[in-house]
């Protein structure tokens, strides 16, 4: 009887717990973000902001957020101008394997523009197998 009950018991322990591998700042999960960001500032470079929303998350465009960001993003270039070019200034990556997983990676640009510099963060996250733009923060420097 008693080994009935420490087999039981061993298998609620066993359920009970979570395993989990976690990677913090992996090099090739910042490169597979850079991809998504990089398809991001392609479709700015080329003017084919039509199709620039298929990269961000549904998640990211509950209620009307879209129209908003379409917004901040088109204000931001009349006032610093179109995006000239873009370096990767610093990143962080969480990628989380078992049975909780997740996916998170924020990549930080300077970005030049015609009429100055631009800190901009995008914040992504892995969506079944495709990474996702869930952020996006502006921040322009005072003179």
């Amino acid at each position: 009887m008693k080994k009935i009950y420490s087999l039981l018991f061993l298998l609620l322990l066993l359920n009970a717990c979570s395993f989990n591998q976690s990677f913090v700042n992996r090099e090739a999960d910042k490169d597979e973000a850079k991809n998504v960001s990089d398809k991001y500032y392609w479709k700015w470079f080329t003017e084919v902001t039509k199709t620039i929303f298929t990269i961000f998350s549904v998640k990211s465009f509950l209620s009307d957020r879209q129209r908003r960001t379409g917004y901040i993003i088109n204000k931001v270039q009349q006032e610093k101008g179109v995006i000239k070019g873009y370096e990767l200034a610093s990143w962080e990556t969480l990628v989380v394997k078992g049975t909780n997983p997740k996916n998170e990676y924020v990549l930080k640009y300077d970005v030049q523009r015609e009429l100055g510099v631009t800190h901009e963060t995008v914040s992504m996250t892995k969506e079944n197998v495709e990474i996702k733009i869930v952020g996006y923060n502006i921040n322009i420097p005072e003179k």
